[in-house]
């Protein structure tokens, strides 16, 4: 079990965090300079440009879409048409369809909105066709795939009405299973809500702080492992985390890197924050005070958990309605330090609901956007000397943004986990790349994606300073011969091999010709798998390339036993993991016939040669 440092080593090892601040840059990047409230927050790569968007769910009408285009943000609501008509709070990015372009459902005070991403084209309000729709007001939203089948469903906490659970059938179309779940919550109130796999049996759980009056906290255990039951059971009393007053934003995260799941809440209405960590066994201890997040008592509403500094250790933002944010910086586990005015992030002018480390600017370090009633702030990381990685999941199997995949590093010694996108803290859900401070580290020796079937992608040797998608099962090189080549004027049919396998970075890979007469010009070409399957010729060759993507790849001569090697390094870039290619030659024979409509040479073709690009 794992205790807090004392207060001597904390003032020790605080000193690395001076010299790294927040400025807050909203007023130039083109940020609008009022609103009518910021509620919800939710940043995704909505365009796929490779930056961060923004939408901003305010209390008016005035609800937002800003798109980054890299030096500022634009103004897209009325383009995208994910304008709406009702004040509301919340937001959740989540690629609902699968199709590759993350959708939004926003929650509001009447008439919840379901956009489904049309991009380059606008968005369509599809929740009444969907059957998501919902006319109560919806406190908090939050995507997750609670039967692991491979798509996202939708949870939404209500204010005054009993919360509803809406199960995703995988055609478009949504089933209420809020009853068969347990999950409605006839107390109501719920604000913040976050999903996790708590007591590590494979399934996900889930937690939503409540505020209100004579309402406690609730955790969610989930039955399907095992049980294969959806009924969840609600056990926040046996598990120590029934806080009856107030709270607001919430975290699963493993702060103290034990393996499991701690548990943040944000305290609200003069109610202290708490930090619950969890042994595996129930209940757990609240620690907050021991660890230096207790408070003091505040108006917290939102937070979010992220490494700002780069060390390796998850950080806390905690957003204030009424007074100052605070930042707590992890000095190692579970022992935290406030960052004395939050570094330049503490805001305190006015009214704010919720918050979120993102790297909008793209440079490796995690900004803060903190969300305030008269306009939002949007603070830029200085950043320091330390190293970072960023992973983004793809699922294929999984549902396609990643939700709830865990993704672990390991680094010397060190086994780190971030748990992806399955948070809304208090009203807000993100689709962003797990982050990991490496400190001075600049080689991540294994990264692993755990995925929520049971499978796993492991890269190795993945160089610091980069983001980088893991796509599910894409990492099985492989190199397999299809066909067989056509027999020459020797007897035999070349064929092509390779040597070793596509693994990426791999330098000495090559492809390997044998059977070809000595001393002969050979010519490889490649292209994407064809469509159209292979192509038989009259003279009994067969053409196994796609003819719309053909292209010459290399060529050379034969040595004086018919036998060509080319080196073909394969490159790192993990964008290239699960790529599929297909070679084939031609080969001289210059005693053999001419193939029909070929150039006037005798030419003979060797087998084809089909590539997948893995780690």
């Amino acid at each position: 079990m794992k205790t807090p440092l004392p207060t001597a080593a904390l003032l020790l090892l605080a000193q690395g965090a001076t010299g790294q601040t927040f400025t807050d840059v909203a007023p130039s990047l083109g940020w609008p300079s009022t609103n009518d409230s910021t509620r919800g927050l939710a940043w995704a790569d909505y365009d796929g440009d490779g930056d961060f968007d923004v939408y901003l769910q305010n209390q008016g009408s005035t609800s937002r879409l800003l798109r980054n285009d890299g030096t500022a943000f634009a103004n897209v609501t009325v383009s995208m048409a994910v304008s709406h008509a009702s004040s509301g709070w919340s937001a959740a990015w989540g690629d609902f369809d699968r199709d590759g372009k993350p959708d939004l459902y926003l929650g509001n005070f009447a008439g919840n909105n379901l956009f489904k991403n049309n991009f380059p084209a606008a968005f369509v309000d599809v929740a009444a066709a969907s059957g998501s729709a919902d006319n109560t007001f919806a406190q908090g939203v939050i995507w997750v795939d609670h039967e692991r089948d491979g798509d996202l469903d939708l949870y939404v906490t209500k204010e005054l009405d009993p919360f509803r659970f809406f199960s995703n059938d995988g055609d478009g179309t949504f089933t209420d299973l809020t009853a068969a779940t347990g999950l409605g919550d006839p107390q109501s109130h719920g604000y913040g809500v976050t999903w996790g796999d708590f007591d590590l049996d494979g399934d996900f759980d889930c937690f939503v702080s409540n505020c209100g009056p004579a309402t406690i906290n609730r955790l969610y255990r989930n039955n399907q492992i095992g049980t294969g039951a959806l009924l969840y059971t609600e056990i926040a009393a046996p598990a120590g985390v029934d806080y009856q007053p107030n709270t607001y934003g919430c975290d699963f995260a493993d702060f103290d890197e034990d393996g499991d799941l701690d548990l943040f809440v944000a305290g609200a209405q003069m109610e202290p924050n708490h930090l619950y960590r969890n042994d595996g066994v129930l209940p757990m201890t609240d620690i907050a005070l021991a660890a230096g997040v207790f408070g003091p008592p505040t108006n917290g509403h939102g937070c979010d958990v992220g490494d700002y500094d780069n060390d390796g250790w998850l950080d806390i933002y905690v957003q204030d309605f009424a007074g100052v944010n605070r930042l707590y910086r992890n000095l190692g586990g579970l022992s935290f330090l406030e960052v004395p005015g939050a570094a330049g992030a503490s805001l305190g002018v006015s009214p704010g609901f919720d918050c979120a480390f993102v790297d909008y600017d793209n440079d490796g370090d995690l900004d803060i956007h903190a969300t305030s009633g008269f306009r939002d702030r949007l603070y830029q990381n200085s950043g320091n000397s330390n190293h970072w990685l960023q992973v983004v999941p793809v699922g294929t199997i999984d549902n396609r943004s990643g939700i709830g995949a865990t993704v672990e590093i390991v680094v010397g010694t060190q086994h780190r986990t971030r748990l992806a996108n399955a948070s809304a803290g208090a009203f807000s859900q993100n689709l962003l790349p797990a982050h990991f401070g490496l400190g001075s580290s600049t080689l991540v020796d294994e990264v692993i994606v755990h995925w929520l079937d049971g499978t796993a992608d492991t890269l190795t040797s993945v160089a610091a300073d980069q983001r980088i998608t893991v796509v599910q099962s894409s990492g099985a090189a492989s190199a397999v011969p299809v066909g067989t080549g056509c027999q020459n004027s020797l007897g035999i049919a070349p064929a092509l091999s390779a040597s070793g396998l596509p693994l990426l970075g791999n330098a000495g890979f090559g492809l390997f010709l044998t059977g070809a007469p000595p001393a002969v010009p050979v010519a490889v070409f490649a292209s994407l798998p064809s469509l159209l399957g292979p192509l038989p010729l009259p003279n009994g060759c067969t053409v196994h390339l796609d003819l719309l993507t053909i292209g010459l790849f290399a060529s050379g001569l034969s040595n004086a036993s018919g036998v060509l090697t080319l080196p073909i390094p394969v490159p790192g870039a993990y964008a290239f993991a699960g790529a599929d290619l297909v070679f084939q030659s031609l080969v001289l024979d210059p005693n053999g016939p001419p193939l029909p409509g070929a150039p006037p040479l005798p030419l003979t073709l060797t087998n084809g040669l089909r590539l997948r690009l893995g780690y």
